[in-house]
């Protein structure tokens, strides 16, 4: 119902959801990237929220398929936080948001999200996980823990990506993939080209727009991670796009490390600008939480939509508000809102769409986009 009354009232509305049509790009390619532990001389142990060491780790990274090579599009870098609890991050990936994940690429957005942190098949590895209303994954690692280094490998993962690994570490790799190579078989020269093809697509990211979306507790993940970039002035991140953000304020397992992260933050919550979509019956403390962030967090530069009925089921998800005799009614409008407007804020803030940047805003002006505590002088 939320697509077919706002195509059918307001030009506005319609002019919104052509940004929810599927893109040019048919496919996306899958690679698995790993994440390097800081260098020597840093610090090698978590010690708190605050030291953003680099945890080795690995990423997954989704780009457009059917790019040609001859035409040199740059496909602006998106980071995916998904949430942390019932499923793996993988799963999430996998199964729960795939359809964001391809609707993105179809566009031209290069998609990054986690997959796992901390040394593979270790005892203390962070693979998300964590069934509601407990306090540790499978492995015994505790939710604060998996909270805290969530957080310190989505900034340092993010930095790593942005300033190390793209376009340097792809020319690198090309610099050693020859047209002929004696003696090799036919099998390793499939291989080696489909390499040296991949790496090819890895000079293409453009790592100067970049932008945050998460949901749930990623979306949480991904505001106060937008906000440690900023001041660490990680100038390319452009925006963060928060899905029913939750910071852990309902009674349960996450009301700790959700209330700390929260009381530590809230107060330089001043990143970028901020998309926040919610529902009005959301129950699982995605109104709660979108409204402090909106109306409490200071320096915040936010829009704020609130979908009428809608629940915190923006995708299909067991042991939610999901109704799962009819998933498709449950989410269907909210699900085509939430990628209608998230391609209209990329595309203005990462591809400077002008049209866009006059959609997000609902016809108020881009001068409307800042919360009530905001202070800042203008828009970015």
């Amino acid at each position: 119902m939320v697509a077919k009354n706002a195509r059918a009232n307001g030009e506005e509305f319609k002019a919104l959801f052509e940004y929810g049509e599927r893109g040019s790009y048919f496919g996306n390619t899958r690679e698995d990237i790993s994440i390097p532990k800081s260098s020597v001389g840093q610090a090698s142990t978590n010690s708190g929220f605050d030291s953003y060491h680099r945890e080795s780790g690995v990423v997954q990274l989704f780009f457009p398929r059917g790019a040609p090579e001859s035409v040199r599009t740059k496909f602006p870098l998106v980071y995916l936080c998904t949430p942390i609890h019932g499923f793996t991050f993988r799963r999430w990936t996998e199964i729960m948001q795939p359809s964001l994940i391809n609707f993105l690429t179809s566009h031209g957005y290069a998609v990054v999200v986690p997959s796992s942190i901390g040394e593979r098949g270790s005892s203390n590895e962070v693979l998300g996980a964590i069934m509601p209303n407990l306090d540790s994954q499978a492995n015994g690692v505790s939710l604060e823990e998996v909270a805290k280094r969530y957080l310190n490998f989505t900034v340092a993962s993010f930095t790593y990506l942005t300033n190390e690994f793209f376009g340097s570490e792809s020319k690198k790799k090309n610099d050693n993939n020859n047209n002929y190579v004696p003696g090799e078989s036919a099998l390793d020269t499939v291989r080696r080209n489909y390499r040296t093809r991949v790496y090819t697509l890895y000079s293409r990211v453009d790592v100067e727009s970049a932008a945050l979306i998460g949901f749930s507790v990623g979306g949480a993940i991904a505001a106060y991670s937008g906000s440690i970039l900023k001041s660490r002035n990680q100038m390319n991140l452009r925006i963060s796009f928060l899905l029913a953000p939750t910071i852990g304020e309902r009674p349960g397992a996450a009301r700790k490390v959700g209330l700390e992260l929260w009381n530590l933050y809230s107060s330089g919550l001043h990143n970028n600008p901020n998309v926040i979509v919610t529902g009005s019956a959301d129950g699982m403390g995605g109104l709660s939480s979108s409204r402090a962030f909106y109306f409490e967090a200071e320096k915040l530069e936010a829009l704020l939509v609130e979908i009428r009925f809608a629940t915190h089921c923006h995708f299909p998800v067991v042991m939610s508000e999901c109704n799962l005799l009819n998933i498709q009614e449950d989410i269907g409008g909210v699900r085509a809102f939430d990628l209608a407007l998230a391609n209209a804020a990329f595309r203005y803030y990462l591809r400077g769409d002008q049209k866009a940047g006059e959609l997000i805003s609902l016809q108020r002006g881009v001068d409307s986009f800042k919360s009530p505590t905001s202070v800042w002088d203008r828009v970015h």
